[in-house]
């Protein structure tokens, strides 16, 4: 009947969040050190990695490389033949080829706003999909960087 509160929906939506409350701590602390690993790895086989925003608070989830002096949309599109997904910025500029803006007004060199790269990983990423992940991106900016020099 209209009006009548669904208090077994209610109390199914509280014992979920509960218990999801409960696990984020878990989650985000698992995040990170995939995240961390990830970064660590890459910047160990690409020496030319920067890792935006380390040091700082940031999402566990997310990392930003740059990959001076490579084209971000060069780098996307290399990454995306070896099979790792990737983008430019955030699903907001999704379609747009213009630079982040939010990198832009962190007052960035300029070298390392074209060549930034946002990777993003997932509960059930863990240590062999960063350590893979960290591998075949090496060998791609490698790579590039030998094109680049012939």
């Amino acid at each position: 009947r209209p009006g009548t509160e669904p208090v077994c929906l209610a109390l199914g939506m509280a014992t979920a969040l509960s218990r999801s409350l409960q696990r984020m701590g878990d989650r985000e602390g698992r995040l990170r050190g995939t995240r961390d690993l990830f970064e660590q790895l890459l910047c160990e086989e690409v020496p030319s990695a920067t890792v935006i925003g380390s040091g700082a608070m940031r999402l566990p989830q997310t990392s930003c490389v740059a990959f001076a002096p490579h084209d971000r949309q060069a780098i996307v599109i290399a990454l995306d033949l070896a099979g790792i997904a990737c983008s430019t910025g955030s699903a907001c500029t999704s379609g747009s080829s213009e630079p982040s803006p939010v990198l832009l007004e962190m007052g960035l060199e300029q070298t390392l706003v074209e060549s930034a790269v946002r990777f993003s990983f997932s509960t059930t990423d863990g240590s062999p999909c960063a350590t893979q992940a960290a591998q075949r991106i090496s060998s791609v900016i490698n790579s590039l960087r030998h094109q680049n020099q012939a």
